[in-house]
């Protein structure tokens, strides 16, 4: 099944028919969204307001913003989402980067050389 892409202004209608009391069952059915899909807007409203809800495009963070990120995460109680919201870091490249900074020494994380697929 291909991967929808949704707009900001689809994301922000949403969003304000969340905050005026809409139940997220109505929701999924009136925008046809999956759950996830939802939980995760609002969980970027909350933590972004409107900002975060803006579709990210695909960067490359260097070696030295990563470990910024990972340190902020370890050291505090926010939730993926928030790092998403934030930095536009998704939930499943943190775990990655946080599975490579755990098992490496900080010095030897930053020197990491990186490997761009094609």
């Amino acid at each position: 099944m291909p991967v929808k892409h949704y707009d900001i202004k689809f994301r922000k209608a949403v969003i304000k028919d969340f905050l005026d009391g809409i139940r997220q069952r109505e929701l999924l059915e009136r925008y046809d969204i999956n759950e996830d899909t939802l939980k995760e807007w609002i969980g970027l409203f909350r933590y972004g307001g409107y900002e975060a809800l803006k579709p990210t495009k695909r960067r490359r963070y260097s070696q030295v913003e990563k470990a910024k990120i990972c340190r902020e995460y370890l050291e505090g109680i926010s939730p993926f989402i928030f790092f998403q919201a934030k930095y536009g870091v998704r939930k499943e490249t943190l775990k990655s980067w946080l599975n490579d900074f755990e098992q490496m020494s900080e010095e030897a994380f930053l020197k990491k050389k990186i490997v761009h697929k094609k």
